[in-house]
C-alpha cells in the first residue's frame, strides 16, 4: 500500500501554532492480513499539516513509506526506534496466540500496547523534551 502524497505547505496559509503529531501506527499497510480501516493516522496528519506547522513523530517501521510519500526526515517527520521494548512484548503476546496477523487477542494486544507506548513516549521526550518545555 502506498501512502498518498503529502500536502503542499505554504507559510501564508499556516496557523502560527506548532503541532507535534504522535502516531505509532500510521498505516494499515503493516497489518495486511487483517482488514483494518484506511490509513487514518496519515490522513489526520496531512489534514492538520494543511492548516498548521506540524512535525510528525512515528515508529521507525513507518519511515520507508513516509520517505516514499515525499516527506523529509528531520524537517517533516522523525522516526523513533522503540523496538528494544516493542519486539519482545509483541513476541510474547504472539506466543499466547494474540497477534495482529491472527486477528485474535485484541484485549491482550491493547494491554501490551499500553506498555510499549509508554516507552515510545519516553523516547519522544528524550528527543524533543527541551523543545517542548521552551
Amino acid at each position: 500500500m502506498t501512502l498518498p502524497p503529502p500536502v503542499p505547505r505554504t507559510t501564508s496559509t499556516l496557523l502560527p501554532a506548532y503541532m507535534m503529531l504522535l502516531s505509532k501506527r500510521l498505516s494499515a499497510a503493516w497489518c495486511i492480513p487483517v482488514k483494518l480501516p484506511p490509513p487514518v493516522g496519515w490522513n489526520h496528519s496531512q489534514a492538520l499539516a494543511r492548516v498548521a506547522n506540524t512535525h510528525l513523530v512515528t515508529q521507525i517501521r513507518n519511515r520507508p513509506n513516509i520517505l516514499e510519500a515525499g516527506l523529509v526526515e528531520g524537517r517533516d517527520f522523525t522516526a523513533i526506534d522503540s523496538d528494544l521494548v516493542e519486539k519482545p512484548v509483541m513476541w510474547a503476546i504472539a506466543q499466547v496466540g494474540a497477534s495482529v496477523q491472527s486477528g485474535k487477542g485484541w484485549t491482550t494486544q491493547t494491554a501490551a500496547s499500553a506498555l510499549t507506548y509508554q516507552y515510545f513516549e519516553r523516547l519522544i521526550w528524550r528527543c524533543f523534551g527541551r523543545h517542548a518545555r521552551s
